[in-house]
């Protein structure tokens, strides 16, 4: 099933687009700072989605969470929702109390 992604993960994801295959850090993915960009937890979610992948190598050295000194590359799932803001998903149901 398509899901669409939301405006800002659309950005995030055209800025590893535009490297064109080369590794990104993590900071630079990072366009708004916003609370919920504060931690870097939105790249492990992007992570999960299976949108983007951490590139080979180490942690730059750096006060910074971990996912800012970590570079990544987008995926063939990630590279469509980049292109068409939306992506391949499996549909879970969410279970009811009951």
């Amino acid at each position: 099933m398509l899901f669409p992604i939301k405006h800002a993960t659309w950005q995030q994801l055209r800025v590893l687009a535009r490297a064109k295959g080369k590794p990104v850090l993590g900071r630079d993915i990072r366009i708004v700072p916003t609370r919920f960009t504060k931690s870097g937890e939105f790249l492990d979610e992007l992570i999960e989605a299976g949108l983007i992948e951490r590139a080979e190598g180490k942690p730059i050295a750096g006060n910074e969470p971990e996912q800012f000194r970590v570079r990544y590359t987008l995926t063939e799932k990630g590279r469509h929702a980049a292109e068409y803001g939306e992506y391949e998903r499996v549909r879970q149901p969410q279970q009811t109390a009951g």
